[in-house]
């Protein structure tokens, strides 16, 4: 008689088969937005990012409130990464990275033209490496903090933005890292927690990854969870097509 698989062991390939696809596709965690949803989800004005770097074409970005006293230092470390050519139209396609508070006019933190850049190990062809950012804030209140990575002119080449160790006065910002159940950042676009394939981490195991294209990081652990998971139920379903049916 030819071979035939059984209909019990069906689900188990199934899940081998999607497991497989999951691990060898990485996740997506979102593709970057239109530079008004951009500047709308942070709180700036219509036309602001076109203002400080040039026709804005698209972007991801992140957002988070604290309380700060006046005189206050906000500082934090952030490392620019991008596909575009410096040498080439660098000046014209001038992908830019950017921080706001309270939706003011943002502010250029770094950009393809006057970056010094290094290569990267990443899958970005350039990175500036390790920058701080640091800021007195003039009264007290609840500031809300914006930052954000754009596309100038077109979407062929991304630029990236890594982030990390946010701090007050040299402590850390409550809520302001990337560490596993942290919730105080909340984000529009291609947006990732990563570890260290794109560049050190700061500050603990993890830092916020924004992307101006399509952010594909995959997450090995998870994967590795839901492999487990996925083949598990799969077996479960494989030995409930093992029973025999018993009478009442």
């Amino acid at each position: 008689m030819p071979a035939s698989h059984s209909p019990a062991r069906r689900p188990f390939f199934a899940a081998a088969v999607l497991a497989l696809a999951l691990i060898a596709a990485p996740a997506r965690a979102g593709d970057a937005v239109s530079a008004s949803e951009l500047e709308s989800f942070l709180g700036l004005s219509t036309g602001a990012l076109d203002g400080i770097g040039g026709p804005a074409f698209n972007g991801s970005g992140l957002r988070t409130s604290f309380t700060a006293a006046a005189g206050d230092v906000l500082t934090f470390q952030f490392n620019f990464l991008t596909n575009e050519d410096p040498s080439l139209l660098g000046d014209l396609i001038n992908d830019f990275a950017f921080v706001s508070l309270n939706g003011a006019d943002p502010m250029v933190i770094a950009e393809v033209a006057t970056t010094p850049f290094t290569a990267s190990s990443s899958s970005f062809s350039m990175e500036s490496g390790l920058l701080s950012f640091s800021t007195t804030l003039v009264s007290a209140g609840i500031y809300q903090l914006g930052m954000g990575v754009v596309n100038v002119v077109d979407e062929m080449l991304p630029s990236a933005l890594l982030l990390d160790a946010f701090q007050l006065n040299g402590l850390g910002l409550p809520g302001g890292d990337f560490e596993p159940g942290s919730q105080g950042f909340e984000s529009i676009g291609a947006f990732s927690m990563v570890g260290g394939e794109f560049g050190p981490t700061p500050d603990g195991r993890f830092q916020g990854f924004l992307s101006s294209g399509t952010t594909a990081v995959p997450e090995p652990a998870g994967v590795i969870s839901l492999l487990v998971g996925t083949v598990g139920v799969a077996t479960c379903a494989a030995c409930r097509g093992r029973e025999t049916p018993t009478r009442e």
